[in-house]
């Protein structure tokens, strides 16, 4: 493998745990990969960047600094970056997570190897005091978003679902910067994935390269955030509304457009027999929305506050 062609780190701020924040720059800067780039984006103007912190723990590569005065939210931050990178490939980056030394290596080794226009890392996962909670996710979960098989073809799986972490993706700069602007009710790392998988092909490395930190008890899922039966077909189908809608706006001729509508069709019609017709597109959600149609309001807010308290 070219040892060479530069990788960008890409690095959004808001409000960042200095503690956390310093763990993380530190494993950036003992990646094995040689030739790298940090690109920070502060998206919280009225919490100034400790530059001193970045000189003490980025001694291996060069670091360059960008805000504007404005918040704006995780995804338009990720998507500015995007914007921003000049090298042949870039890697997503949180700022309270670890990653392995091989993290960026691996990754670019067997992107270049398959020809792939992206490719995601297994991840563990740590608590907030960076205690081992799951060496790794892939390893699991049953889930197909979690456990899809390298360079099959995930976008439809990832149109209703998320395949990629946004810390587990490395991915073409190119292929990256097309699907800019990022959509709103989506993560960038969704968006990206999405492109990459529907307009070439994306490898998973099976090894937990990265480690990210859950902080506190985090609900799941697509229970999360949900309180009540229109909750979930508002926030969680009126974001898959839009990632099609976009989508089929933009690649009309794509392959999967017409299986994207018709699976989203069939969620929106609350009808069982309608939902399990789609069940190969939506594998981890048929179950779920087949019995949320028939299930009365009251005894779902009623199992979500048991849930809630797991």
């Amino acid at each position: 493998m070219i040892m060479n062609e530069t990788v960008s780190i890409l690095l959004s701020l808001y409000k960042p745990d200095p503690d956390y924040l310093k763990q993380q720059l530190l494993s950036l800067n003992r990646q094995s990969y040689p030739s790298l780039k940090l690109i920070v984006w502060n998206d919280s103007p009225s919490v100034p960047i400790d530059h001193q912190l970045f000189t003490d723990c980025i001694t291996n590569f060069p670091v360059e600094f960008h805000e504007d005065g404005k918040n704006h939210g995780y995804c338009e931050a990720f998507e500015k970056l995007t914007s921003l990178c000049d090298t042949p490939y870039l890697t997503y980056c949180d700022q309270d997570d670890i990653w392995h030394p091989d993290k960026i290596k691996n990754c670019l080794e067997t992107l270049k190897k398959d020809h792939s226009l992206e490719a995601v890392c297994d991840r563990a996962i740590i608590d907030g005091q960076g205690k081992l909670v799951q060496a790794s996710v892939r390893h699991s979960s049953r889930q197909h978003n979690e456990t899809w098989e390298s360079l099959s073809d995930i976008t439809i799986l990832n149109t209703f679902l998320c395949c990629a972490n946004g810390l587990c993706i490395l991915a073409e700069t190119k292929a990256a910067q097309a699907c800019i602007p990022f959509i709103k009710k989506t993560g960038h790392d969704k968006w990206v994935t999405l492109y990459c998988a529907s307009h070439g092909t994306v490898s998973f490395v099976d090894q937990p390269l990265v480690y990210y930190r859950r902080h506190g008890s985090n609900v799941s899922g697509i229970m999360k955030g949900v309180n009540c039966k229109k909750d979930y077909y508002t926030s969680r189908l009126g974001a898959a509304q839009q990632i099609v809608g976009e989508f089929a706006k933009r690649w009309p001729n794509d392959k999967h457009v017409s299986i994207m509508q018709n699976a989203l069709a069939a969620q929106l019609s609350h009808d069982p027999i309608k939902i399990f017709k789609v069940r190969k597109a939506i594998p981890d959600l048929y179950l779920f929305q087949m019995a949320l149609a028939v299930c009365p309001d009251p005894l779902f807010r009623l199992a979500l506050k048991v849930l809630h308290k797991k």
